[in-house]
């Protein structure tokens, strides 16, 4: 025991060395643990992901960035597909379909177009308040609300695309009409509404402003009729709101098939049908894809195992590193105290005592560090599931 004690009182003299050699071990342990529980954790949540997405179809061009928009909801396809093309998959009557539109922001969240079939696809629930209604109307991720303290009834404005370009489509203020229950998945942090509203930010789309009582503040482009009511475009107003006093002045030009769509999110009801319906888009849409968002995974997380071997290579060198170092330490701490053990043995103090006070030294650094690798892995256990789910959905 009193060995033990002046071991104590020695390490918390020199109190530095002691953080150091501990920090050291501690570390070198832990990372290679943590990595291995966030790695597993990532695993686990895409593959989840994929496995509840069958099949995405979307623009020719890289399967993975077409997988991950769909699974992610973040814009990382350049090219857009057809909204008509929601119709033909509809019209083989081999999957239920799901349309995404997605390349706008809200306070640095996703906005996406969807129809209401993606919150039952998803099984998402509402912790408050119902599906949009109307133009203008978004529905929220829980994340989303807790970050802007927002309510059903309160308004969120898009962000611009280009704060440099005054021709771009001006911001849409949009009403929130529900709330999500957390899922701790890329929809917490996702704005849905119908795709019109994302058509009319696309400026595909738009209204017109009675700005009558307005003249003195606003420059109109174009002269009117006397008697007539004077109108602007939201590019005078600066922002855009639907309201129910605009909302059916709000219309879109063009043919609504030729419309832009990110892509479709197709849901078989069995494997036969699945077949069919990749089998035909190879066939007869060269211009288009159509993954399996859980063969790209899978796909992505062979190389992401193949490259974690040079990891743990280096891991096992470090380690071997950092076990040279504390054998280095411990002798030139030996080498730097002969002359205090010497005088610990003429004062009475035996070869073997002077030993075990080395040992117990050691053991206590040891009981410190295997401390502080517990508590770090443990938060990192604890946390993974959060830690992975802000790295996949982050932009």
């Amino acid at each position: 025991m009193k060995t033990i004690l002046l071991a104590w009182r020695y390490i918390c003299f020199h109190r530095l060395k002691t953080i150091l050699l501990v920090a050291c071990v501690s570390l070198t342990i832990a990372l290679p643990i943590a990595i291995y529980l966030l790695l597993n954790q990532f695993n686990r949540q895409i593959v989840a992901r994929a496995d509840a997405t069958p099949v995405v179809i979307g623009a020719k061009g890289s399967r993975l960035d077409l997988t991950l928009s769909s699974l992610y909801l973040q814009n990382k396809c350049s090219e857009t597909i057809e909204y008509g093309e929601v119709a033909y998959v509809k019209k083989t009557k081999y999957a239920a379909v799901v349309p995404l539109h997605l390349g706008f922001t809200a306070q640095s969240h996703p906005i996406v177009g969807t129809s209401f079939d993606y919150f039952e696809h998803r099984d998402l629930e509402f912790a408050d308040g119902n599906v949009f209604r109307r133009l203008g109307d978004c529905v929220i991720g829980w994340r989303v609300a807790q970050k802007q303290q927002l309510s059903v009834g309160d308004r969120i404005k898009s962000d611009r695309t280009s704060e440099l370009d005054i021709t771009s489509n001006p911001p849409l203020y949009m009403r929130v009409t529900g709330i999500l229950e957390r899922q701790r998945t890329s929809d917490d942090e996702a704005i849905f509404v119908d795709l019109k509203t994302t058509w009319i930010l696309d400026g595909i789309g738009h209204g017109h402003e009675d700005i009558v009582g307005s003249q003195d503040k606003l420059k109109v482009l174009n002269s009117q009729k006397e008697n007539e009511p004077t109108i602007a475009s939201p590019a005078v107003t600066g922002e855009l709101e639907v309201t129910d006093a605009n909302l059916n002045s709000f219309h879109f030009h063009g043919d609504t098939k030729e419309f832009p769509i990110t892509a479709i999110v197709a849901f078989p009801p069995d494997q036969k049908s699945r077949d069919l319906l990749m089998g035909r888009y190879v066939a007869t849409r060269p211009t288009l894809q159509i993954v399996e968002p859980t063969t790209v995974v899978r796909d992505l997380m062979a190389l992401v195992f193949r490259a974690k071997k040079f990891f743990d290579a280096n891991s096992i060198i470090i380690s071997l590193a950092t076990f040279l170092m504390l054998v280095m330490v411990i002798m030139l701490s030996l080498k730097l105290r002969e002359r205090e053990m010497e005088t610990m043995y003429k004062i009475g103090c035996s070869r073997l005592t002077i030993v075990k006070l080395q040992v117990a030294e050691l053991a206590i650094i040891g009981l410190a560090s295997s401390f502080v690798i517990i508590v770090l892995v443990g938060m990192i256990w604890m946390s993974a599931g959060t830690i992975v789910q802000s790295l996949l959905i982050s932009n």
